[in-house]
């Protein structure tokens, strides 16, 4: 890995996973049942009678997916990009929110990833890995790995589980590491030679309620985790 006296920090296979509506903003539609019929055979009194039920069309969950690095020695913080020399230790940040253009429903078995064995190439030879060889352009800093948590309007859900990428190396093109099990976020325990993180949340609520009125319940998400720019 060649060596660079500044580093562009970006996030390599990011994503998320959601189940998303298809409508682009809730609505309501009338459905109305008639019956007829009449007194006797000659049909000489007709009688008539409707009903209606309403259908409220939803716009479903709508989330982003948003980052911030920030460079812990020199303070400098951006959303693009970051100056790091050798020692730095840079912060990675994402954040994402079940708010997004009238989102008025829950999102289910959301999957935050961040794989950092390889980060993105952004110019010929610009390379740069993370993991626990001596070669390696960064190490993960063993437990700063955290998420916000609160309850209340505009708080934070909290992962319930977590799994680590581990084991991928260069001869392999960085893709021949192994996901973990998922593990119990509250009781985690972090494996050796960390590549990769994943957060899993069973459910996060929607900022507006089906009648598009703003609810009380947590909808934001905010995960973060640290690298350490090695000797070389």
């Amino acid at each position: 890995m060649k060596r660079h006296a500044l580093l562009i920090i970006c996030l390599a296979g990011v994503g998320i996973a959601l189940s998303a509506g298809t409508v682009f903003a809730a609505f309501q539609v009338r459905n109305t049942g008639q019956i007829d019929y009449y007194s006797n055979v000659a049909m000489a009194y007709k009688y008539v009678f409707t009903d209606t039920a309403d259908i409220r069309v939803l716009f479903g969950p709508n989330m982003y997916l948003a980052k911030n690095i920030k460079n812990e020695i020199t303070n400098d913080s951006s959303a693009d990009m970051v100056l790091c020399g050798r020692g730095d230790t840079v912060s990675i940040t994402l954040y994402s929110a079940n708010n997004v253009s009238g989102a008025d429903t829950g999102a289910w078995h959301v999957v935050i990833t961040d794989t950092f064995a390889l980060f993105m190439q952004v110019g010929p030879g610009q390379n740069a890995s993370a993991g626990p060889a001596p070669d390696d352009s960064f190490t993960y800093l063993t437990g700063s790995e955290t998420s916000m948590s609160a309850d209340g309007v505009d708080g934070f859900v909290a992962p319930d589980s977590i799994a680590y990428y581990t084991g991928a190396t260069r001869a392999g093109n960085w893709a021949d590491g192994i996901w973990s099990g998922w593990q119990e976020y509250a009781t985690k325990i972090e494996p050796v030679g960390i590549q990769g993180i994943r957060w899993y949340y069973r459910y996060v609520p929607s900022q507006l309620d089906p009648n598009s009125d703003p609810t009380d319940l947590p909808y934001n998400l905010r995960v973060s985790f640290q690298i350490l720019k090695n000797d070389n």
